[in-house]
């Protein structure tokens, strides 16, 4: 896993309880480029470990189990 996914995905996974967020959110919480956190959440929703809804982001229940 690259580094920005994996970036990307603790910041998902330290929200308790565990909350959804927008793309410009998770971008600037990871360090405000918003074509390289969209990139890392497309890998992340083909590799089952975040899911998309209505324009939020949220961990799937794979990532919440690692």
């Amino acid at each position: 896993m690259t580094s920005k996914k994996q970036h990307v995905l603790e910041i998902l996974l330290a929200e308790q309880p565990v909350v959804s967020m927008q793309l410009e959110d998770l971008a600037e919480k990871s360090g405000g480029n918003l074509e390289a956190t969209r990139a890392a959440l497309i890998d992340l929703q083909d590799e089952e470990l975040v899911f998309l809804r209505n324009g939020w982001y949220r961990p799937s229940a794979v990532a919440l189990s690692r």
